[in-house]
């Protein structure tokens, strides 16, 4: 019985536990399977959360597919939000502790982080209880918002797995405005947290960036690179994200950045960027930043103008400091100062320095401007101060933008007392109203930049509407000059947008004068231009003659209607054309049917070495249908050609070039007419064939159009005196060159094509004298070009030259943009042999003959903006003949290596006489600069070598090149030397005489003011040898000079000349030089002078004093002992005293006063006495009243000798002179008379 219900119990207790399992493993089903019950559970975690979870919409149950509108998440450090959530997942894998996620997706995910006061901390482990994967994870757009920033991203793809060990990322995918993002990752879960990521971003094919991330989670290391149009960038950064100083280091270079393909119109530039920066403290990063442009130039060019940019930074990532700023400029000076920048705009303080105006824009002046430059930029507007200064030249700007008012307040400009002020306002919105004026007073605006002189004084107004293209203009000059004529006007003008309601405008410049008076735009409307230019060089200096013109325009703008006529007489454009007569007329409408008829003549045209007599132009028909003539004759051109065609509305001009013919010196004729298509949008020549002198050229089709063209043909037997003509070098180069070859050239839109040139028969001759033959037997050029990459081989060869050049350049970028550039890599190579440099020396119109074989190897590589230029030139046998000159230098030698952009002169050497000349060097290149230096030195160097002019010179110094300008230092000694002057000169005419019909002599010197390239620093020793002869003198010199030039160009001297021994022939006698100097203490050619010559040796000895400077010497006879001036000259004229009451005594003294009066150097006579071995040949009055011949010559100091022959008379006598003493002489003579005379002389005051 006991056991029976102890069985019962048992069973029950089982029975029991069976009903509690399968209601709790109901209830799980439960639970499971029913969407209410999941609901409660989700209900139940939102409750355990405190409010910071919240779901909505729930569908599904725990153990199927999960659905949830809504999402949100928010903490004190995010807020996450997601919508429409799709969860597949699996959850048996439990029981294998592993967490599997089929797929999970959200339409939209947003997430907000909040700035967080605290320092974040890294946890001890990331790790997860159990093992989790997601298959695939998918979001179709999240936002993602810090403060003020957002990033969009869509498309969101990405699988994970993630366990004790490591958490794994893998096929990241993102899209975003930035380009298309692919990632993978890894991160340890225990501290350190080992992390190893890579990520790459692409754009477009040539847009690309990779980051790659290394390390620790502790100390990140983090390596990216990015090319973006042609921009490389590299990157590298050490970063410590739960350290206060979170920034260890951070290293950032990017090449070829060009502002041009970023910035739509910007100009051009090619900048190196490099950032460094590193945490400073726990709220920021400081660093520093450099960007150079190897491309500044300026605006003008399309370049950037800044060549450097320097700044410290200061940033908590919010705002940033920019300390000790500064911008260098390519052309000189700088901008330096400060910046802020916030996420409320920027503000920036700059102080100018020396800053060069023409390095900004070419065609301004060259300037050194300081001053100060203040910016402000935000959100509702702009400000920008701007003053630079620099002695009479001053610039003001204060410009404002507030919203969509932009208001210039003030810009000025002045310079040497002339200004010009403007003012002005635009509104940026709506109908555009502005307004705007400019006040001109004494403005010159020559003295700003390369612009004609001229003096404006007046006033321009301007007010509008631009949106609706409508305005009213109106300027006053008063009391202007233009290039130094009088310059007056007035104008109004006002217009709407399809009308000029009414103009009337005049302008006069010194006898010329321009007038626009009318309407234009309706019916009944007419607008009349005159040009009345009687002098037009007023108004251009480069074009010459006059010219009258009238034009009446009418219709509308759609269809407007013009008559015109104009004559022009005596035209000349420089050297690049002539006309002597001009004169055309005619009318032209462009609505359909109008007429169209042009008239044109122009007689006895030249340009550029081609001339006609006779050029005229006839078109005649209506826009739609119309041809049009072109004859030319004259001595060598019979030139007439005709296209027939019309303008169509939206295609252009189509017609045909119809003919071609000329039966000139070269002829030219068309084989077959040529289809021809013009449109802005496209240029089409069909093929045709041209007979050209006894070749020909086949034309292909050729196509021009944006992004597009093509051309070919060939050629054979075509004669290059066309193109000698058309380079204007006819005058210089006759040709007989024939030559043929092909070109094939195409851009579609990269350029790929060939050019083949071959010497067929011929030569190439100067018109020099004697005339100059090449000699060509072999002219080949051959180009190519293969998806813009451009080869090149160019091989000459004649009886006195040989020439092989050979190039390459390639293209820089990819796809599209691909393309030569100024940064293209080249490489080239080029040899010249020159056997002998004499048959060219007539080339150079010198009076010197050289000779001489050269040889030159040169490469280049870097690019075609920059080349680098290596290679060696050698040059030997060098000689330089100059005979009239007296120049004999021979054996010369120069080797000189090219390394980069230097010239090393390593040997230089010239031999003159027994001596030489030697010199080595260095010349370099810096942009458009070259800087050189150049050390010679003279060793007996026979400077000169002719019988009357010789000099031998021994010494050394440099010269240098800089700046443009030459310097020339040294010292030079005159080993030996004699010069020897013909006194019988050319007479010259003085600068202020002036020849009918010749040009007046430029003046030089300081009157021009202009500066010599050449800078002089010398001293010069004349030596111990160093001789003069002519004009008198006869003398050994010696002394010392320093020769230096100033800037101005003016030469001056400082040191002494001086004769050590000579004679000086004044007055028929030969004085003996006492004391003669040449004292240098200013300007070269206006010494002082200081010279004392006497005749010895008589009882008073008579000489010649000059005093004063070379320009205004003072002349004098001085005497020892003392006497009258007459009696000083006649002992200084005759050795005695005037014989009293004696005619031919008064005779001599007239000729020696003549003679004082003229040139004390001696006249013709004396020059011929002094040829013939005699000291004097003159005429005389003889004892009778008559003329006679005299023949003296000096035996000695003491003795002279001479005779006299009558010529009225028969009468002749030999004289002999001797001085005993100074008081004591003899005379006797014989002949027709004969005596003898003893004298003493005694003077006494």
């Amino acid at each position: 019985m006991a056991k029976t219900r102890k069985r019962h119990y048992w069973w029950r207790t089982l029975v029991v536990l069976a009903l509690l399992g399968g209601l709790l493993a109901g209830g799980l089903a439960w639970l499971a399977s029913s969407e209410t019950a999941f609901a409660w559970a989700l209900v139940r975690l939102e409750t355990i959360s405190r409010g910071k979870l919240k779901i909505a919409g729930v569908h599904g149950a725990l153990f199927g597919p999960i659905t949830i509108d809504r999402i949100e998440f928010a903490d004190e450090s995010l807020q996450l939000g997601a919508s429409d959530v799709r969860l597949t997942w699996f959850p048996w894998a439990l029981m294998g502790d592993h967490l599997a996620i089929g797929m999970t997706s959200a339409r939209q995910v947003s997430l907000r982080l909040l700035p967080s006061d605290g320092q974040a901390s890294i946890p001890a482990s990331v790790a997860l209880p159990l093992r989790v994967s997601v298959e695939r994870a998918a979001v179709t757009e999240m936002e993602i918002v810090s403060g003020d920033s957002r990033l969009a991203l869509r498309d969101i793809a990405l699988g994970y797995e993630g366990d004790l060990r490591a958490h794994r990322v893998r096929s990241l995918r993102v899209a975003s405005d930035w380009g298309a993002l692919e990632a993978t990752g890894e991160l340890d879960s225990r501290d350190p947290f080992a992390l190893s990521a890579s990520a790459i971003l692409r754009r477009a094919p040539e847009r690309v960036a990779k980051l790659a991330l290394s390390g620790t989670l502790r100390r990140i290391d983090a390596k990216a690179e990015a090319d973006f149009d042609d921009i490389r960038a590299q990157a590298d950064a050490l970063l410590k994200p739960f350290d206060p100083l979170w920034l260890e280091k951070l290293e950032v270079r990017a090449q070829g950045i060009d502002l041009a393909r970023l910035v739509k119109d910007a100009p051009a530039s090619d900048v190196t960027l490099l950032v460094n920066a590193a945490s400073r403290d726990a709220e920021s990063v400081a660093g520093t930043l450099q960007a150079s442009n190897a491309n500044a130039g300026t605006l003008g060019e399309g370049r950037f103008p800044a060549r450097q940019v320097r700044s410290d930074f200061v940033t908590d990532l919010r705002s940033a400091r920019l300390e000790s700023l500064e911008i260098r400029m390519s052309g000189g000076g700088r901008f330096s100062g400060s910046g802020e920048l916030t996420d409320r705009g920027a503000t920036f303080a700059l102080g100018a320095h020396a800053i060069n105006l023409r390095g900004i824009y070419a065609g301004l002046l060259a300037t050194e401007l300081d001053g100060r430059v203040d910016a402000s930029l935000t959100e509702s507007g702009e400000t920008v101060r701007a003053q630079l200064a620099q002695g009479p030249l001053a610039i003001r700007l204060d410009v404002a933008r507030r919203g969509s008012e932009l208001e210039v307040r003030d810009a000025r400009v002045t310079a040497r007392g002339g200004r010009v002020q403007t003012s002005g306002r635009l509104v940026m919105d709506g109908d555009m109203p502005m307004t705007a004026k400019a006040t001109f007073a004494g403005f010159d605006p020559s003295e700003w930049g390369s612009y004609p002189a001229a003096t404006v004084n007046g006033k321009l107004t301007l007010r509008g509407a631009l949106a609706r293209r409508s305005g009213e203009l109106s300027f006053r000059l008063t009391q202007s000059r233009f290039r130094g004529a009088g310059v007056t006007g007035q104008g109004t003008a006002r217009m709407t947008d399809e009308r000029i309601e009414s103009a009337d405008m005049a302008l006069d410049v010194g006898a010329n004068r321009i007038s626009v008076r009318g309407a234009f735009g309706a019916p009944g409307d007419a607008l009349a231009l005159t040009v009345a230019a009687p002098r037009i060089a007023q108004l251009d200096p480069r074009i010459e003659g006059r010219v009258d013109a009238s034009a009446k325009a009418g219709g509308t703008w759609q269809a407007p209607r013009v008559s015109f006529t104009a004559s022009g007489v005596d035209l000349r454009v420089q050297r690049a054309l002539a006309i002597g007569r001009l004169g055309a007329s005619g009318e032209i409408g462009w609505a359909p049917g109008s007429p169209l008829q042009i008239d044109a003549e122009a007689t006895n045209v030249t340009a550029r070495g081609l001339a006609a007599d006779q050029i005229t132009l006839h078109t005649k028909g209506t826009p739609a249908q119309h041809a049009i003539e072109v004859k030319a004759i004259g001595k060598t051109v019979d030139f007439a050609a005709k296209l027939v065609g019309g303008w169509r509305a939206g295609r252009g001009w189509t017609g045909t070039l119809a003919a071609l013919e000329n039966r000139g010196a070269l002829p030219i004729s068309l084989d077959s007419a040529a289809p021809l298509d013009v449109s802005p949008e496209r240029v089409v020549a069909g093929a045709t064939t041209l007979r050209v002198g006894g070749g020909r050229v086949a034309l292909g089709e050729t196509r021009v159009a944006p992004g597009n063209f093509t051309t070919s043909g060939e050629f054979d037997a075509l004669p290059a005196a066309l193109l000698v003509a058309l380079a204007g070098a006819g005058d210089l180069v006759e040709s007989s060159l024939l030559v043929g070859g092909n070109w094939r050239l195409a851009a579609t839109p990269r350029l790929n094509g060939t050019l083949r040139i071959k010497r067929e028969s011929g030569d190439l001759v100067f018109r020099t004298e004697p005339r100059l033959a090449l000699g060509l037997s072999t002219f080949e050029l051959d180009a190519g070009l293969v998806d813009e990459r451009a080869t090149a081989r160019l091989a000459a060869q004649g009886s006195e030259f040989l020439l092989d050049v050979q190039g390459e350049a390639r293209p820089i970028g990819t796809g599209a943009e691909a393309g030569l550039a100024r940064a293209s890599p080249i490489s080239l190579s080029a040899r010249l042999d020159v056997p002998s440099l004499a048959p060219f020396a007539v080339l150079f119109r010198t009076r010197a003959n050289f000779d001489g074989r050269v040889r030159a190897d040169i490469t280049a590589t870097g690019t075609l903006g920059k080349p680098v230029w290596q290679g060696r030139l050698d040059a030997s046998r060098i000689r330089i003949l100059s005979p009239p000159l007296g120049i004999d230098w021979h054996d010369g030698l120069l080797r000189a290596e090219i390394s980069e952009n230097a010239v090393r002169v390593s040997e230089l050497s010239i031999a003159g006489g027994q001596g030489r000349l030697t010199g080595d060097g260095l010349v370099t290149q810096s942009g458009d600069e070259a800087t050189g230096r150049l050390s010679w030195r003279a060793e007996r160097f026979a400077a000169l070598n002719r019988p009357d002019r010789n000099l031998t010179l021994s010494g050394s110094g440099t010269a240098v090149a800089e700046a443009r300008r030459l310097t020339l230092r040294g010292s030079l000694r005159a080993d030996s030397g004699h010069f020897e002057f013909d006194p019988s000169g050319t007479l010259e005419l003085g600068d202020d005489v002036v020849v009918a019909g010749r040009a007046p002599k430029r003046e030089s010197g300081a009157a021009t003011e202009r500066r010599l390239p050449v800078l002089l620093a010398f001293d010069l020793d004349m030596g111990e040898n160093l001789t003069i002869r002519g004009a008198g003198l006869d003398a050994k010199l010696g002394g010392r000079l320093n020769v230096r030039s100033l800037s101005t160009g003016q030469v001056l001297g400082d040191g002494v000349i001086e004769t050590r021994r000579g004679v000086f022939r004044a007055y028929g006698q030969r004085l003996d030089i006492e004391r003669g100097r040449l004292i240098f203490d200013g300007p070269i050619e206006n010494p002082a002078v200081d010279i004392v010559a006497w005749r010895r040796n008589q009882a008073v000895e008579a000489g010649v004093e000059v005093k004063g400077s070379l320009r205004a010497p003072l002349i004098r006879v001085v005497s020892n002992p003392p006497v009258p001036e007459s009696e000083q000259l006649a002992w200084l004229v005759l050795g005695r005293p005037a014989e009293a009451g004696t005619q031919a005594d008064y005779a001599a003294l007239q000729v020696a006063a003549a003679a004082l009066i003229g040139a004390a150097g001696g006249g013709s006579q004396e020059s011929f006495a002094n040829r013939v071995g005699l000291d004097e040949i003159g005429m005389v009055q003889d004892s009778g009243g008559g003329q006679a011949v005299t023949l003296g010559k000096r035996l000695s100091d003491r003795i002279y000798v001479s005779y006299e022959q009558s010529i009225s008379a028969a009468l002749a006598v030999l004289r002999l002179e001797l001085a005993l003493t100074r008081r004591f002489s003899a005379r006797a003579e014989t002949g027709t008379r004969s005596g003898m005379d003893l004298f003493y002389r005694y003077s006494f005051d």
